[in-house]
């Protein structure tokens, strides 16, 4: 059925009512009666709420955001002949493939131990990274009969998609993390591996504050979303997925750059953990977690300033 068949099933009985107590009326003889109608809670679907309640109605519908993002996260890839196998195989696939390019052929392995964990790690997690603007690119015009025709916080939105997109990204993570300690078995396993976690949801928070920015911004201006793979792809190369940027250290200037970009951190934070047994600094927790709550935080009331104006996205 399609989504204006209801419409249609709904105006029909409608109209077959109002039918129905006009006929009526007309044998009574009397006049049309007077019927009031409380529209005080009543407001315009271009309505912006203050920051408070908005938040509020999100929090009420929290339990449909986190089921709806389930059903789509357990339904991704069931249209394909190997379904879910290729929760595996793509994040295997990528694997192999930048390793043949970068570990092989251009060398960038080189002064690195365990290439391939190194690699894994990157390229796992910088891609929870780079989902939260790509999935935010174009978001508001994809629902937008959603968006047009219902009045809620359009946040939602954005928030179910961050959901799905953590919920989905468990296996992926779980995989990179085994691989890089397996492909490494001569070292001591340390129990610095569980800083995964709170690393993980901190990724998230931040890849959600760049879906917040990135839906508002490619809702009024589509032509961002033809410059956010090529946006993505310049930072990938410059989040040190591939290579240590010591490589780098003859141009102090560069590597102090790359070293301030938040994606660089989170592997690096991985990889001691992971990889080294190391537990980061009280100084990078402190910087991952400024830069993952305040981009969420800016995202969040940017998405929001602009609310009244999604409805009429085209």
């Amino acid at each position: 059925m399609s989504d204006k068949a209801p419409n249609r099933i709904f105006d029909k009985e409608v109209t077959n009512l109002l039918a129905a107590a006009k006929a009526k009326m007309a044998t009574s003889g009397k006049d049309s009666p007077t019927i009031v109608v409380d529209d005080s809670r009543l407001r315009p679907k271009s309505t912006r709420l203050p920051l408070h309640r908005y938040i509020a109605q999100i929090w009420n519908l929290r339990y449909f955001i986190i089921l709806h993002a389930r059903f789509r996260a357990v339904a991704d890839n069931d249209e394909m002949f190997l379904g879910k196998l290729w929760t595996v195989l793509e994040p295997v696939c990528r694997i192999a493939m930048y390793g043949l390019m970068f570990g092989l052929i251009l060398n960038t392995s080189r002064g690195i131990d365990n290439f391939v964990g190194f690699l894994a790690i990157g390229i796992t997690f910088f891609g929870f990274i780079s989902k939260g603007p790509n999935s935010g690119s174009g978001l508001i015009q994809r629902t937008q009969n959603l968006v047009g025709t219902f009045n809620f916080p359009r946040a939602t939105v954005v928030v179910g998609e961050a959901v799905r997109g953590f919920l989905a990204s468990l296996i992926p993570a779980l995989l990179a993390t085994i691989g890089a300690i397996l492909f490494q078995l001569d070292q001591p396993f340390s129990w610095t591996v569980v800083l995964v976690i709170p690393l993980l949801v901190l990724i998230h928070i931040f890849a959600s504050g760049l879906m917040f920015i990135s839906a508002r911004i490619t809702a009024f201006l589509p032509d961002v979303r033809r410059m956010m793979q090529f946006i993505m792809r310049a930072w990938f190369y410059v989040s040190g997925v591939f290579f240590s940027i010591e490589r780098y250290a003859r141009i102090p200037e560069l590597q102090t750059v790359m070293m301030a970009n938040p994606a660089y951190q989170f592997l690096t934070a991985l990889r001691d953990s992971i990889m080294y047994g190391t537990v980061p600094d009280a100084r990078t927790w402190l910087y991952l977690s400024a830069w993952s709550f305040g981009t969420l935080i800016v995202g969040f009331i940017f998405f929001w300033q602009a609310e009244s104006r999604y409805v009429h996205i085209r």
